[in-house]
């Protein structure tokens, strides 16, 4: 059986890096902290709970411009946390964390706009029939995705295709 790459349905994979690969702007797991400081964000004021919470438990100060502080492994010990103490300070700390996350992404995402990176020239390759799977959920390549799907319902009103979210909260 010979497929030619047109006729075939081709599934891409990605990981962590696809929004880090589009723009240079948004951070990796060890530099969040660092740009959530950059780009205006005051940890230590707006978030105090998280700020005491990522000192007392990491000895690292957020603030600080070198902070290498991986938020990954800070919001796993805060629910390991709130697993084992059920204390209404670490559910502030988990709060903070989210808004700090959602703030930061929401910010970048404005800050990206419509300028064309790899994402946005990944979806210009895609073809009705592929399949992308991430490890995480990317608002951006959501955003990305949404639209250009938008776009080709206008273009095409009987498509039926649609984005296929699981596990989003």
């Amino acid at each position: 059986m010979n497929h030619t790459i047109n006729n075939s349905k081709r599934v891409f994979i990605l990981g962590a890096g696809s929004s880090i690969s589009h723009d240079s702007a948004f951070p990796s797991i060890n530099k969040f902290f660092a740009k959530a400081k950059e780009i205006g964000i005051d940890i230590k004021k707006n978030f105090p709970d998280l700020h005491d919470y990522i000192f007392n438990n990491f000895g690292i100060d957020v603030t600080s411009r070198k902070n290498e502080a991986n938020i990954e492994t800070i919001f796993t010990n805060i629910e390991i946390d709130l697993e084992r103490y059920q204390e209404i300070k670490l559910e502030s700390v988990r709060q903070q964390l989210l808004k700090l996350i959602k703030n930061a992404l929401i910010e970048l995402v404005n800050r990206c706009g419509n300028k064309e990176g790899n994402l946005h020239k990944f979806s210009d390759r895609l073809k009705d029939s592929d399949t992308v799977l991430t490890f995480n959920w990317d608002i951006l390549l959501d955003e990305i995705l949404s639209k250009k799907i938008e776009q080709h319902r206008k273009e095409n009103p009987i498509y039926f295709g649609e984005i296929q979210a699981g596990c989003r909260n």
